[in-house]
């Protein structure tokens, strides 16, 4: 796998744009993007608004 590849396919874990006691994964590629849910899917955008922010914040349990 490339250094670019491994790039692209990185998240890092970080308080959620919408509330920070849950978390958000930025892309390490592209630091303006978050995986977000957006219609039943999974996405990778911008958090420009509440609804974005609020879509790319995710509470994570074990």
């Amino acid at each position: 796998m490339t250094s670019s590849l491994c790039r692209a396919a990185t998240f890092p874990r970080e308080p959620g744009p919408a509330d920070p006691d849950w978390s958000s994964f930025r892309s390490l590629n592209h630091p303006a993007r978050h995986l977000r849910h957006a219609g039943l899917a999974l996405r990778v955008d911008e958090a420009v608004n509440a609804g974005d922010r609020a879509d790319a914040t995710f509470r994570v349990g074990y």
